[in-house]
């Protein structure tokens, strides 16, 4: 007997699970630690394919599933709208090649149509879409966001094959230059929330996960994963997809606020420890401000030069009042004599001062008397002639 340790052998039975030449042969398989019938599986993933004709569907243990399509055109598309999920469960559907092994089929990446939100418009092209496609995974297809010249939609929209035994990428950051960076994040269309909140892996949930807890990198105190990370656009209407552009929105300028928050405690990290060695070097003691002094002193100066001014020209001004007094006493003391003495008056000739005593004689009345002068013409004394 021939032993068949270490032998190729060929095995050309074609059997029910084999093989079809005449279909197109996909393997699925179901994502997830949970226990799903076959059944249950079957018919849920047909009733959403609206009951193709001429498929035939085959357990194979293992959580997979054979799928092969007569019609050829009708398997493409499905699996060009994967993901699908059955009871928020994925289902992963690979091209079976041919002579290759059911189980040799790899299931660990998976085909996403990722939205990218947060682009500026200046940015918003195909182009762009390439670049960010190929730096997630494998690229499939960029669609443009543009049509006839104008923006149809306010974020990019590829097709990328990516890894799913590690976690979702969730977005980046993006240099602007002298602006600060800002967060661009993504959005997976058709992704139940069956990844897990703690690590990011599809497959299990977050009870039975033994990864770390992966932090946001927009906010180190955040978790990285939670509800939202996947989008729906079966069950999406109009109104919705409103409202998921504002929470959107809302979203990138939380993030935003974040990141801004971030670079201020760490400018103001930067001014402590410059004040922190300011204060250990050695203070100048302040000079006295004398120049304070001296303006209240000379203040206070001035106030007792006016008042010492105030009180001169007070006894100034009482001494000239008592001094008017006397005269006018005195100017009383002259004018009460003549009558004391009789009527007698000194006459001289009425020249130079002796014209203006004549002049007040005359006012007082005495223009009344007639007098003679003298012989010597003036010198001697003149006589009063009633």
């Amino acid at each position: 007997m021939n032993s068949i340790e270490g032998r190729v052998i060929k095995l050309n039975k074609p059997g029910e699970l084999g093989y079809k030449k005449d279909c197109l042969n996909v393997a699925g398989k179901i994502i997830s630690d949970k226990e799903i019938s076959f059944k249950t599986c079957k018919n849920a993933l047909l009733e959403m394919w609206d009951n193709p004709q001429s498929v035939a569907v085959t357990d194979i243990g293992s959580k997979k599933m054979l799928f092969s399509f007569k019609d050829r055109k009708i398997g493409l598309q499905i699996m060009q709208n994967e993901p699908w999920n059955v009871r928020e469960n994925m289902v992963n559907l690979r091209l079976w090649r041919e002579g290759e092994s059911v189980f040799e089929v790899d299931h660990d990446f998976i085909e996403f149509w990722i939205q990218i939100h947060g682009i500026p418009h200046n940015l918003m092209d195909r182009e762009t879409g390439t670049l960010i496609g190929e730096i997630l995974g494998v690229l499939v297809e960029a669609k443009d966001p543009r049509g006839d010249g104008v923006l149809r939609r306010p974020y990019l929209r590829i097709r990328v094959s990516i890894n799913i035994t590690k976690a979702l990428p969730t977005g980046f950051w993006l240099d602007r230059e002298e602006l600060p960076p800002l967060w661009v994040f993504f959005r997976y269309e058709r992704l139940p929330d069956s990844y897990c909140f703690n690590c990011g892996i599809l497959g299990h949930e977050k009870m039975t996960c033994k990864n770390p807890t992966a932090m946001a990198c927009w906010d180190p105190t955040k978790k990285k994963y939670s509800l939202g990370l996947g989008q729906n656009l079966e069950s999406e209407s109009g109104e919705k997809q409103s409202s998921e552009e504002s929470r959107i929105r809302a979203e990138q300028a939380q993030q935003q606020k974040i990141r801004e928050k971030s670079v201020r405690e760490n400018q103001i990290g930067k001014e402590e420890d410059m004040s922190d060695a300011e204060e250990q070097v050695e203070k100048v003691p302040e000079i006295p401000d004398f120049q304070g002094v001296r303006d209240s002193q000379h203040d206070l100066g001035a106030v007792y030069k006016l008042k010492n001014l105030i009180e001169e020209i007070r006894e100034r001004n009482n001494e000239w009042a008592k001094n008017k007094k006397v005269q006018k006493g005195e100017m009383r003391n002259e004018a009460q004599k003549p009558k004391e003495n009789g009527p007698t008056q000194d006459i001289r000739p009425r020249t130079g001062e002796n014209q203006m005593q004549a002049r007040n004689v005359d006012r007082s009345g005495l223009n009344n008397y007639t007098t003679e002068e003298g012989e010597n013409g003036g010198e001697g004394t003149s006589r009063i002639i009633e």
